[in-house]
């Protein structure tokens, strides 16, 4: 019960915190999807007997992506509210991008 538990706190607690700050919702975006595939990845390798590289992936690409989101946002478009969630969007879709194509690779 407690495996479950940590898992849906890495998968909503970044989401639940984008009331309290609006202004990081992509960062928190990109830190929920990170988090929250990272532990169930690693809860399925412990307990289901799985390894899913490509979830791990997708895990560690959305994390490391949120310092090139900043630096998009802050540097790049000037703190732009509107194109911020879109930058986001961008970096969300290829990390599942690739870590799709890993995973394709590695089960074949």
């Amino acid at each position: 019960m407690s495996a479950k538990i940590v898992n849906g706190l890495c998968w909503a607690g970044p989401f639940a915190l984008i009331p309290v700050f609006q202004s990081m919702y992509p960062y928190l975006v990109l830190l929920g999807i990170g988090a929250g595939n990272i532990c169930t990845y690693n809860l399925l390798r412990k307990y289901g007997h799985l390894s899913n590289k490509g979830q791990y992936l997708v895990g560690i690409l959305s994390i490391s992506f949120i310092p090139l989101a900043l630096i998009v946002n802050y540097i790049i478009f000037q703190n732009s509210l509107e194109l911020a969630p879109l930058v986001s969007r961008l970096l969300i879709g290829i990390a599942y991008g690739v870590g799709g194509l890993c995973t394709l690779l590695l089960d074949h």
